[in-house]
């Protein structure tokens, strides 16, 4: 009874609705990037493409729009907070609180696991593992 009485049911609907549709957009902006670096180090390594059971006519224009398209929707949900006479911190808040959680798991990981970045020529395209 407490908890209902300092958060609203609605309040953690639209925060947990606002994360899910932040996180989507995150996992495509990984997507994009996961697929112009495979298609690079492709290239880069001398892999014939054409010998991909799947080729995607629009490289490397089509991951770069989708990455971009993607960053600029996912700072751009609650534009209209930083527009008012004075932030509404608590719908900025409430809108992008999925990039700082996610930063923090990623670098959480990163840390935990000790993984590098892996230049494209050192990835491993051949599928053997």
């Amino acid at each position: 009874m407490l908890l209902h009485q300092c958060v609203q049911p609605e309040s953690v609907y639209i925060w947990l609705l606002n994360l899910s549709g932040m996180c989507g957009f995150i996992a495509w902006l990984g997507i994009a990037i996961s697929h112009y670096r495979f298609r690079r180090a492709c290239e880069v390594q001398g892999f014939d493409t054409h010998q991909l059971p799947y080729r995607a006519a629009a490289f490397p224009i089509g991951p770069i729009f989708a990455f971009a398209l993607c960053l600029i929707i996912t700072l751009g949900q609650n534009y209209q907070a930083f527009l008012a006479e004075t932030i509404d911190w608590t719908g900025v808040i409430a809108t992008y609180i999925g990039i700082p959680l996610f930063l923090a798991i990623w670098w959480g990981y990163k840390l935990g696991k000790g993984t590098r970045f892996i230049q494209l020529q050192d990835m491993d395209i051949s599928g053997a593992r």
